[in-house]
């Protein structure tokens, strides 16, 4: 039939021999082969990944026919070494050595040790809701900082260094009180004014780091010279006194008004006369009234608040002899404020006149 085809000159190139099907492997399914031997050498020539080998040949990019081009390429001597990510199923798997003691778990870059983060939070910062911040938590959490303090402690990390709201830190405070024979000079030592209040957080912190203070009982044995004792139920009367001192000392002019009036008294502050109404607490940052009642009404009458028209600033002395400076702005239409929420106004202390 083929020589008669031939003697007619009909076209037989649609025709695929015998032979020829019988070297291809068969295939199911939408990537049964339509490539010849040929095509794969091109393509292979052609080609440096899986996925382009796959579009050169017509095929779908599934990894399921890579054994097919594998198995075809290794009957004819074709190098696929180029190509990465597949195996002929024959290949046997490469064998691990097995390791004779167990390694220790690596730590992965992207998910750092917490106990490494925590050890950097904690030599960075000087106060337990520093460390939290530093860790990305609420600083206004009490389980929190508990559970902070408890790993920390865990570890033995030092937080000799924190200071919290002090200008000193713990480390500070030890050698301070080792070359100090005396409270005030461990305030000396420290940097900070030697105040009650200062004193009392001295002591506080050296109880809660239980530090020796036996060099200091030979001098708190011997007899201080006493004159009176201080009395705060007369501190309204000394209050105008102290606060007239206490602007003198600053360079400026204190004056008394010569008949009554809303303020106590006139100060002249670089060419600006304020004036200052004081005001006396005998609680620690307690409450304060701070508006008078209203002229010629009984001790129980109402009580009218002041206003920028009577008074520029308002002296307060605390019970513990903190000092409050508050502008009238601040208390406009009030008959009683709380100091507590007042802390931005402090500008100092008389506590020593209590020691």
């Amino acid at each position: 039939m083929q020589d008669q085809a031939v003697k007619l000159d009909l076209d037989l190139s649609r025709f695929r021999s015998q032979h020829t099907r019988s070297n291809r492997p068969t295939a199911t399914g939408r990537d049964r082969r339509k490539w010849t031997d040929d095509d794969l050498k091109s393509a292979l020539n052609a080609s440096a990944t899986w996925n382009q080998l796959h579009t050169a040949l017509g095929l779908s990019k599934e990894s399921r026919v890579h054994a097919d081009i594998a198995k075809r390429a290794e009957a004819l001597g074709l190098d696929l070494s180029k190509f990465t990510g597949f195996r002929l199923p024959e290949e046997p798997a490469p064998t691990i050595e097995p390791i004779s003691e167990p390694a220790e778990p690596e730590v992965s870059a992207h998910e750092p040790d917490p106990d490494d983060n925590l050890i950097m939070a904690v030599a960075l910062a000087t106060s337990w809701r520093g460390v939290a911040r530093g860790l990305g938590y609420r600083t206004n959490s009490g389980a929190t900082l508990r559970n902070i303090r408890d790993r920390t402690a865990k570890l033995g990390l030092s937080t000799d260094h924190f200071t919290g709201k002090r200008r000193w830190s713990d480390a500070q405070l030890k050698d301070a009180i080792e070359t100090a024979g005396s409270w005030s000079a461990v305030a000396e030592n420290l940097g900070i004014k030697n105040t009650s209040e200062n004193r009392k957080t001295i002591e506080i912190n050296a109880q809660r780091l239980s530090l020796d203070l036996k060099h200091f009982e030979a001098l708190e044995d011997e007899p201080r010279q006493t004159i009176g004792e201080p009395q705060l139920e007369r501190l309204r009367e000394a209050a105008t006194t102290i606060a007239s001192a206490w602007f003198m000392l600053r360079g400026f002019t204190p004056s008394l008004p010569m008949e009554a009036r809303p303020y106590d008294l006139l100060v002249d502050m670089k060419g600006k006369v304020q004036r200052v109404q004081v005001k006396t607490c005998m609680a620690s940052a307690g409450q304060v009234v701070v508006a008078p009642r209203a002229a010629g009404v009984n001790k129980n009458g109402p009580r009218l608040a002041y206003s920028p028209e009577d008074v520029d600033l308002f002296f307060i002395l605390d019970g513990d002899l903190t000092i409050f400076l508050i502008p009238i702005i601040e208390i406009i239409g009030k008959q009683a404020i709380n100091l507590r929420g007042y802390r931005r106004f402090r500008v100092g202390s008389a506590s020593s006149l209590l020691s």
